[in-house]
């Protein structure tokens, strides 16, 4: 059986570079970098103290809203839901906080939503792998093995793999187990 928890190990966006000091022409920039900073070692008060400070001086920086729903999704908040929210109304087509939104669904036994906002961030990014995935897994709580194993046909075609001098292959041809 697939896991959620296994799945969403890390936020999906990344700080640029370690923030080693603030940045006196973009402090948001510093801010968020150092709230991605500290969510990568999972100090989450910490990274959401700076994370907030981020959005004092930038409230439309799409990435450090999905951050922040992410770090209230790893303190068992469901303001994250609200989060994510705003990060979608600024950019309508952030697969990443849709399928956030989805996780947050399906934990909460509400599979319609979560199959709807997965679905919505594939319609945004086909290519997004782990929503696949994420889908499986729904499809499996819901005793819909078929779909289960579309979802993670298009998996395996999603995550292709460049080997040096063989050209491309995906996952079903390296026999990996999912």
């Amino acid at each position: 059986m697939i896991s959620i928890s296994s799945l969403n190990a890390a936020p999906v966006f990344q700080a640029s570079g370690l923030a080693s000091g603030m940045d006196a022409q973009e402090p948001w920039r510093a801010y968020f970098e150092l709230g991605v900073d500290y969510l990568s070692v999972k100090k989450y008060v910490e990274s959401l103290t700076a994370l907030v400070r981020s959005l004092e001086h930038n409230g439309s920086y799409v990435p450090t809203w999905v951050n922040l729903g992410f770090v209230f999704m790893q303190m068992g908040q469901l303001a994250a839901a609200c989060i994510y929210t705003k990060a979608l109304e600024i950019l309508p087509g952030c697969a990443v906080a849709k399928v956030d939104l989805g996780v947050l669904f399906f934990s909460a036994a509400d599979y319609e939503k979560a199959e709807s906002y997965y679905k919505s961030a594939l319609a945004d990014d086909p290519g997004y792998g782990q929503c696949h995935l994420y889908l499986a897994q729904l499809y499996e709580e819901l005793g819909r093995l078929d779909d289960k194993e579309a979802a993670l046909a298009d998996f395996a075609r999603t995550e292709m793999i460049e080997v040096s001098g063989l050209g491309t292959l995906n996952a079903e041809q390296l026999s990996c187990t999912m």
